[in-house]
């Protein structure tokens, strides 16, 4: 028995040095170093401008009078609006951006795999908002518990469907005595549990 555990370990093992050195030699290609430093730009970019234009606009209204209950409905869907322009910002920077790689005739495969991860940010950050401004702070557990790590587990999903050769890191089994799983199948059952 301790041979099937150690036997399938070594796969396992043998199977995240295959995607570590797959995911190396891939990294060391400039056409996709270009695409995530663009991609990694997008980011920078997205999260700094609504942060700067918050900041900007507490410390301008740092001296004028604020609402006796200061928690209108309408303020409270702005506060939670505003967490939708950061994703907003990177889908069009993102698109911006395919279509630059595209008129310079730089591959961008990568870039518009991408995508889809950006829309889940919206996605999931869309649900927190709609939440948060309908619920307030009683929706928190449900952020935490439920709708944070299904976004994690999609994302992870996501980047391993855009990873080359990541099929086989999830399909990777793990034999215990007559149990046998694969890797996929026990993250996914991790984050069932975390939700329940």
């Amino acid at each position: 028995m301790e041979s099937d555990i150690t036997i399938q370990a070594n796969s396992l093992l043998y199977i995240l040095q295959n995607q570590l050195n797959i995911l190396l030699a891939v990294l060391s290609r400039p056409v996709v170093l270009r695409q995530i430093f663009a991609f990694l730009a997008i980011l920078l970019i997205a999260w700094l401008v609504p942060e700067g234009f918050h900041r900007w606009r507490q410390r301008r209204s740092a001296g004028e009078p604020t609402e006796a209950d200061g928690s209108s409905r309408l303020q409270r869907w702005m506060v939670a609006a505003y967490h939708l322009v950061t994703p907003i910002l990177a889908l069009l920077l993102l698109h911006l951006s395919l279509w630059l790689f595209a008129q310079q005739g730089y591959p961008n495969g990568l870039l518009a795999d991408m995508t889809s991860l950006i829309w889940l940010w919206l996605i999931y950050r869309a649900l927190l908002t709609f939440l948060s401004a309908r619920f307030g702070e009683a929706a928190r557990p449900y952020e935490h518990r439920i709708l944070s790590p299904i976004f994690l587990f999609l994302v992870i999903l996501q980047i391993t469907a855009i990873m080359p050769g990541s099929i086989a890191f999830g399909s990777a089994t793990i034999k215990i005595a007559s149990l046998t799983a694969t890797l996929g199948n026990l993250i996914s059952a991790l984050i069932i549990l975390e939700i329940g």
